[in-house]
């Protein structure tokens, strides 16, 4: 039963403010630093023709990002109720029917605006792709979020999110950008195994085998000047440079990681998750340094910032 005597905002925001956390602002913005990083690793410059593609290839990002978010609630809300009942849709400040109609709305808003992306360019790539998305989400959220296959489908969400950025591409696509896509899938497959213990205590066998994931798709990004420093790299960084930033970012992420598993309460372990999925962003940075430079990395931080500044007062997870 219901105590009336509490205040519904004790919950969080409410309207607006409850789909804004719904949908996850600030992560939508860590989407487009995908999508950013995807065609920048693809193309030395941003020409007039790229405009309104790439444009519409960061939205269609967001779209479906958001409409995963958002189903992934939908989906979970008998769990959310007992576990995190604070959340939109069981704390009552979001109805299941607009949340329905938002996710399923999105979804398909994400669709058109890659087919419209692959209409402007006159590639097939960007349709193609955000289909391959919109099925992996839809399959995550509804199925395979509770098995053993929900940490490699979320991991697969966010490769192809990556390859989405790269799908405006007229070539096949190289082995330095199937690597850094790669990259980011095992990373992201390590940070979901991590956040399944966010609602609950949790042991700490799991989590040193998720950090383990995470670090190693911080790792994968140690093959990269195999292939770019000879024809691609760009001269200022060097590859001790690069192996340095790789170490920096690695031992941070390992220290974020250790001490929640030392701690392994729900509270910490949030703080951890959310730390990870903004550090997504780096990962981002760091891949796009390789491919353009200082340039390309302010570029993905440019679109990264707002997630930092929303994510003070909306949660990320």
């Amino acid at each position: 039963m219901r105590d009336d005597s509490r205040n519904d905002s004790d919950d969080g925001p409410t309207g607006v403010g409850a789909y804004l956390e719904l949908v996850r602002l600030p992560n939508l913005f860590t989407a487009a630093a995908d999508v950013v990083m995807g065609f920048l690793a693809t193309h030395a410059v941003l020409t007039s023709a790229d405009h309104a593609p790439f444009g519409l290839l960061i939205a269609s990002s967001c779209a479906l990002y958001a409409a995963g978010v958002t189903l992934n609630d939908v989906f979970d809300r008998h769990r959310d109720a007992a576990e995190r009942p604070e959340r939109p849709i069981p704390s009552g400040r979001v109805p299941l029917g607009a949340a329905l109609a938002l996710g399923w709305g999105l979804l398909a808003f994400g669709l058109v605006l890659a087919g419209a992306a692959a209409v402007l360019s006159g590639e097939a790539r960007p349709a193609v792709v955000a289909a391959l998305l919109a099925g992996v989400i839809v399959a995550y959220d509804a199925v395979l979020k509770t098995t053993p296959l929900g940490p490699l489908a979320m991991g697969a969400c966010r490769a192809l999110n990556v390859l989405l950025g790269m799908s405006l591409f007229e070539a096949a696509w190289l082995g330095p950008h199937w690597l850094v896509a790669s990259a980011v899938g095992v990373y992201i497959v390590g940070v979901t195994w991590f956040a399944r213990s966010e609602a609950r205590p949790a042991g700490r066998g799991p989590l040193v085998a998720a950090t383990v994931v995470v670090l190693a798709g911080i790792g994968c990004l140690v093959l990269l000047p195999a292939w770019v420093f000879r024809e691609l790299f760009v001269r200022e960084v060097t590859a001790e440079g690069w192996y340095l930033l790789l170490a920096i970012l690695g031992m941070h992420t390992a220290v974020r990681c250790f001490q929640a598993i030392a701690e392994p309460e729900p509270q910490r372990i949030q703080l951890t998750v959310r730390y990870l999925i903004l550090t997504l962003a780096v990962l981002d940075m760091a891949a796009c340094l390789a491919f353009r430079g200082v340039p390309g990395a302010v570029a993905v931080l440019a679109t990264f910032l707002p997630a930092v500044v929303l994510s003070r007062w909306i949660p990320t997870t």
